[in-house]
């Protein structure tokens, strides 16, 4: 009897440290992850209006193919690739706040760089890029119509700049 009880209780002890590593490795791999000023489905988007330094050009997705808006020129693939990905919502590297100062402070009164999505639903989000911070690393970003002012890889806001003045045509 003794041995029953103590397979029982090594088999008990055995799958509770297996549940506890497996709850801790889940909470680590979410805390290693930003979360995203916002996200959807690539499936959504069905075009992308960007604007950088008071130039614009739109790109519309029609089944997955994207051309550009004006002339339904379809964009360069290799060029393109990633970008659809890039669309669906940039990582936030950190929150600066809820309530921010003045939106000078951060280059957000007037955005060199918007991002504005359409999704199917007819509904658009629009990223306000705003200055690069201090350490060149990242810039400071905001929805449009948030109070909330947080940071974004650099790298996000180049490339969508780049879409306006490198057209991938």
């Amino acid at each position: 009897m003794n041995r029953t009880l103590t397979a029982t209780l090594v088999v008990v002890f055995v799958s509770l440290v297996i549940v506890v590593v497996t709850m801790s490795s889940d909470d680590e791999k979410s805390l290693l992850l930003p979360p995203f000023l916002y996200d959807v489905e690539i499936s959504e988007i069905t075009s992308a209006v960007i604007t950088y330094d008071d130039e614009l050009v739109e790109y519309q997705s029609i089944n997955g193919d994207w051309s550009f808006s004006s002339t339904g020129e379809p964009v360069d693939a290799e060029r393109w690739a990633g970008i659809p990905q890039l669309l669906q919502g940039p990582r936030i590297v950190t929150s600066i706040g809820d309530e921010f100062g003045d939106l000078v402070d951060y280059g957000l009164d007037d955005p060199s760089i918007q991002v504005a999505v359409t999704l199917q639903d007819g509904s658009v989000v629009v990223t306000l890029i705003g200055s690069v911070t201090p350490d060149g690393l990242n810039h400071y970003a905001s929805l449009e119509g948030s109070s909330r002012v947080v940071l974004l890889e650099r790298g996000w806001g180049d490339i969508m700049a780049g879409l306006v003045a490198n057209l991938p045509g």
